[in-house]
């Protein structure tokens, strides 16, 4: 092939990297709201693929080995033979710091210098001589500046400040939101569906749609009642969907796979009736 036509021909790997990307982002997006760092998600990765090499169909016989893990995913040898060896994948980050905010807590919450046998975490000076907060920051946060570990640390409902102006140590670990544990189990189905179909050794072509859309109401009873037709609406499409292919399943040669989600967000209150509309309950819908 010429070489001025492999110039002028986009690779297929730089739209499947500005699609990862955007995928990445939206995913990051939810775990830095709730303070889970990168250094356990990029643990978790290494396993993800790992155990995705041990689980592809290549059409070979032949075991895969150890290098042949490392060729395929990137990784090195080593961190294959040590994901290997572990008998649960799972257990392997549990216990673990998330991130460095939840180091310098746990620190706190556990080391001797900071805190008193009995009595928990001591209540710390921002700074100063001795024992401070922004010494305990620097001994176990690395480069973070003090002033910018405090303010996550607060906003993450990890540290306040008490009536004398010292820190105080209210947990040592960062609790998942609902909201943040929910989008991701709404997200594994669609994900796990589209994965599976990607990677099918049949010779057939993915197609997917999805649209948002914003629906606005008068009053909490509206949208109630509007949660009920959505789930009425969402089942009634998915029984219609199962009549197109019914009948006797054994005798039909074709068949194709479809996954459908409806999710949606709490009600709110819109930016025109903010300053004179309060909203009390809470309901959520999804699936």
């Amino acid at each position: 092939m010429p070489r001025s036509q492999i110039k002028r021909r986009r690779s297929p790997r730089n739209d499947l990297d500005v699609l990862l990307f955007d995928i990445l982002s939206s995913i990051a997006a939810i775990l830095v709201s709730t303070g889970y760092g990168y250094s356990r998600v990029n643990s978790l990765i290494k396993m993800a693929f790992v155990r995705a090499a041990n689980s592809a169909n290549f059409k070979s016989e032949a075991r895969l080995s150890i290098a042949r893990i490392a060729a395929l995913t990137g990784l090195t040898r080593t961190d294959v033979s040590r994901i290997a060896r572990q008998q649960d994948s799972e257990a392997a980050v549990v216990g673990k710091p998330t991130n460095r905010i939840t180091r310098v807590a746990s620190a706190w919450a556990n080391n001797k210098k900071y805190s008193q046998s009995g009595r928990g975490p001591r209540d710390l000076e921002f700074a100063g001589p001795g024992t401070t907060f922004s010494a305990l920051v620097k001994q176990f946060s690395g480069d973070i500046p003090p002033k910018a570990m405090l303010t996550e640390m607060i906003r993450l409902g990890l540290v306040r400040k008490n009536g004398r102006g010292r820190l105080t140590l209210i947990r040592s670990d960062v609790v998942q939101s609902r909201r943040t544990t929910d989008a991701l189990k709404a997200a594994i189905p669609l994900i796990t569906f589209l994965a599976r179909a990607s990677t099918a050794q049949a010779d057939s072509e993915l197609t997917s749609r999805s649209d948002k859309i914003e629906l606005r109401f008068s009053s909490l009873p509206q949208v109630f009642a509007a949660m009920r037709e959505l789930h009425g609406r969402h089942n009634a499409f998915v029984a219609a969907l199962e009549e197109l292919g019914g009948g006797d399943r054994d005798r039909k040669r074709y068949a194709i796979s479809v996954s459908v989600a409806v999710a949606a967000t709490n009600p709110r209150v819109s930016p025109s009736r903010r300053k004179s509309s309060s909203i009390t309950g809470r309901p959520r819908i999804g699936k």
